[in-house]
């Protein structure tokens, strides 16, 4: 009984790992209609991303979106991006 258990377990475990890797999307990461290549984070291109990477391409991505330069997101703004 125990081991049909973990057995089970680990095939759930499976299954949802699987279906996370392909939410990802090719070649990129993040949701949404424009992920982000790991390219694109790797701005000194030393094939490490630091977080200082992360929060510059967020602040950079979030200062494009905010097309009114008010500091906010609205859904103007986030439709535009679709």
């Amino acid at each position: 009984m125990t081991k049909q258990i973990v057995l089970t377990g680990a095939l759930v475990a499976a299954l949802l790992s699987s279906g996370m890797a392909q939410a990802a999307g090719p070649g990129g990461f993040g949701r949404g209609p424009n992920p982000v290549s790991f390219e694109e984070l790797d701005a000194d291109g030393n094939g490490e991303v630091t977080r200082a990477e992360m929060e510059a391409s967020g602040q950079a991505r979030f200062a494009a979106a905010d097309t009114d330069g008010d500091g906010f997101s609205d859904l103007v703004e986030i439709a535009r991006e679709q």
